[in-house]
């Protein structure tokens, strides 16, 4: 936090970046949030320049908003990130694990949250997150097989795998080791700054082993960013499609949601679910920016496909559909404007026109499970699933097959969340097939599987201690 904000500053705005409002809070506390999915305790540096605190007590609004914070105060700008970060040396555990955080920037990517709470990160000597983008405005990581880095080149995208502003040290004497050497080397007439990212490199070089992890991705670095992120914040609802072997729908339905988004408050997050036919390939010709995409590298299950759609997600209300079209997507806002939009609400399709046998499934599976948790479900895969934004953050590792749809109705239900139905008719498929129901013998399985995943879900509501 110890940059210009020259940027703002050109546009007429005088407070300091870190404090400028985000989601009604300073902009630093934004990029805070983004870690609150850590078990850890967390210990807190932040290096301001000095002049803010005099004009803009920078450092008290800092540490009335955070425990465990040390302060640095520096006279002069510095000659980068590198030179920055060791202006704190002296007071880091040299053996403790060292996040490096923008303070204009926010994230959320359960892979990293598990990758640091499961400890996995000492098996590894750092880790970068990312996200798609193709914009020069950031740098870009080149990665092998194994999810290890091997280069980051900054402002060309040799990749779409752009670095989010958070570089994780599994030990920050790593860093400072090799960011030392790089400020020694510093050359004015060769160098144009101090990048984080040259301490990444010159770690790969001498055989560091640093993970990339994919993440969502929010900036607020400059006044156009800025803009454009409180533009998406009015958006009341936010639909996250998942789709896996989809590539002869794509085209339809890209053009549906585009369609929907355009006379509505409604937007759509397509997750391309780890495909193994051609769907990555046309979704990035399309490359339209008003529909955000977010790509899973290997399929890990429809529920973990969701689920890091709605991490995704910054809407009042959010929630999913199927992305094999059969529904008519133009119910949605229909079932907005016709519920009660309480802090509390969940909305979940009732299908119609369903085949005997289906019906019957369905039947069977919403009695024994309504039996297992002593609460009313009725057809639990019904789609779509639309529920207020708080039910997201009570969401706690999940399942991540086709169980979710289970997990999210009982949690609302356990939760106290007003459960509203509406009746949706089914479409016939246009093209392809469903990916798991090949047959009698796939549903037999299907149901033998849901009823493990009921008792474990129970289970685990129960340990949460809200029933």
């Amino acid at each position: 936090m110890a940059g210009l904000g020259k940027r703002f500053r050109d546009s007429g705005v005088s407070l300091p970046k870190p404090l400028i409002s985000v989601d009604g809070s300073p902009m630093f506390m934004r990029a805070v949030r983004s870690l609150d999915g850590l078990d850890k305790d967390l210990s807190f540096f932040f290096i301001i320049r000095k002049v803010d605190e005099q004009d803009h007590s920078l450092g008290k609004v800092i540490t009335n908003s955070i425990s465990e914070v040390t302060l640095v105060q520096l006279d002069s700008p510095t000659r980068g990130a590198i030179e920055t970060v060791l202006k704190v040396e002296a007071q880091l555990d040299p053996e403790a694990p060292l996040l490096v955080l923008d303070c204009d920037i926010a994230f959320r990517s359960e892979l990293f949250n598990e990758f640091l709470n499961s400890a996995e990160y000492e098996d590894f000597d750092g880790a970068l997150m990312y996200f798609d983008s193709t914009d020069p405005a950031y740098s870009y990581l080149s990665i092998d097989e194994a999810n290890l880095i091997t280069r980051i080149v900054e402002k060309q995208p040799i990749s779409s795998k752009a670095v989010v502003g958070a570089y994780f040290f599994s030990r920050a004497r790593t860093f400072l080791g090799i960011g030392q050497q790089i400020v020694e080397q510093f050359d004015p007439t060769r160098d144009k700054e101090l990048f984080l990212s040259s301490a990444v490199n010159e770690l790969v070089k001498a055989g560091a082993r640093m993970r990339a992890i994919p993440a969502y991705f929010e900036n607020f670095g400059t006044p156009q960013a800025l803009l454009q992120y409180q533009q998406g914040q009015q958006t009341l609802l936010e639909i996250v499609i998942p789709c896996y072997n989809e590539v002869d729908l794509l085209p339809a339905l890209i053009e549906k949601c585009l369609q929907i988004q355009e006379n509505s408050l409604v937007r759509f997050v397509i997750v391309e679910n780890g495909s193994t036919d051609n769907s990555r390939a046309i979704l990035e010709k399309f490359a339209i920016p008003t529909l955000r995409v977010i790509y899973i590298p290997k399929n890990l299950g429809y529920g973990y496909g969701v689920h890091q759609g709605l991490l995704a997600t910054s809407a009042t209300l959010v929630g999913w559909a199927h992305g094999d079209m059969q529904i008519d997507f133009s119910v949605l806002s229909t079932l907005v404007s016709g519920s009660d939009l309480n802090q509390k609400a969940f909305i979940k399709g009732l299908r119609q026109g369903r085949s005997m046998k289906s019906r019957l499934f369905t039947g069977s599976m919403s009695l024994y499970m309504s039996l297992i948790f002593g609460k009313r479900l009725v057809d639990i895969n019904g789609q779509p699933t639309i529920f207020s934004r708080s039910l997201l953050a009570e969401v706690k590792h999940p399942p991540t097959d086709f169980s979710f749809d289970l997990y999210i109705y009982a949690l609302a239900l356990f939760r106290g969340y007003s459960v509203q139905r509406f009746k949706v008719l089914l479409i016939e498929r246009s093209h392809g097939s469903s990916s798991w129901n090949t047959g009698n013998i796939a549903i037999i399985k299907l149901s033998w599987q849901m009823i493990k995943s009921g008792h474990r879900i129970k289970k685990n509501l129960a340990l949460s201690g809200k029933k």
